[in-house]
């Protein structure tokens, strides 16, 4: 499927009047676009003007590869082309990055629910914020709450019972930082625990907030199997995005499900304003 995706991606921006090559760079998208004097956008107000080439499969449509991908080109100057097989795909893309960009919710007030990240969270007194939970690493949910413009941001574990002190919340807090801006390196004491590896032996020690160590494992896969689970770090647009809260022009995705062998070009494109045919 990927080969298929980027034939239609290399055909489709063909058409469109770029000069289209092969970087032949493993570091490098699989296809570069040159616009030429008969170029015609994708996006009216696109930042820049060459585009990379970017075919996902299904498995590859997560908040962590589209901001990989996404930044990876803004950082050097490409507008990013998604090609996915069909328009329920490229929605999910649409709902990923459509402003404001990853953000998984937002209600009414604009506080906002955010996706999980790659990365954990560092500690300013060393070693990674973690949490003793039962429930699934996904069930740890980063959201803002309070009012102004500064809310407060919580971690919320939302395969357990809700406190009783925060009964407007659906799970149990288990962290409270001061906004987003909290994120970077925060104290020890912020979170209920936390590891380090220990330079002697190599193994992890975990501790509480207070720095008592309550267990040494040879790794992460035991702590997990003994309920300590690494704290995820949250993809927060400004941070991800260098303070930027829009990327609504500067990327798009094709389809390829209404092409075929004979003029594998797409004439279905979804961007920030929905669904467009070209």
């Amino acid at each position: 499927m990927t080969d298929r995706l980027l034939a239609v991606g290399h055909s489709t921006c063909e058409r469109h009047g770029y000069e289209v090559t092969d970087p032949g760079k493993p570091w490098l998208p699989s296809r570069l676009a040159e616009p030429t004097s008969h170029t015609t956008p994708f996006v009216s107000g696109a930042t820049t003007s060459r585009v990379a080439v970017e075919p996902l499969t299904r498995d590859e449509l997560t908040p962590t590869v589209l901001v990989s991908r996404l930044r990876n080109n803004r950082g050097n100057e490409r507008f990013s082309l998604f090609v996915v097989e069909d328009v329920a795909a490229a929605r999910t893309i649409r709902t990923v990055l459509h402003d404001p960009p990853l953000v998984a919710a937002e209600d009414a007030d604009g506080r906002r629910t955010f996706y999980a990240g790659p990365d954990r969270v560092p500690l300013a007194g060393g070693g990674y914020a973690a949490v003793r939970t039962d429930s699934d690493e996904a069930s740890l949910i980063w959201r803002e709450e309070g009012d102004g413009d500064a809310p407060s941001l919580l971690l919320v574990d939302t395969g357990a019972a809700a406190t009783a002190d925060r009964s407007g919340v659906d799970g149990a807090v288990v962290a409270s930082l001061d906004g987003v801006d909290g994120l970077c390196r925060p104290d020890t004491a912020a979170f209920p625990y936390s590891y380090a590896r220990d330079p002697t032996d190599k193994r992890f020690r975990i501790s509480t907030g207070t720095g008592r160590t309550v267990g040494v494992y040879d790794g992460v896969a035991a702590m997990r199997a003994n309920a300590y689970v690494p704290v995820p770090m949250p993809l927060v647009p400004e941070h991800v995005f260098d303070g930027i809260g829009s990327v609504r022009d500067e990327w798009a995705v094709l389809v390829v499900d209404d092409t075929d062998e004979d003029d594998p070009t797409a004439s279905t494109v979804v961007t920030a304003d929905g669904v467009v045919d070209l």
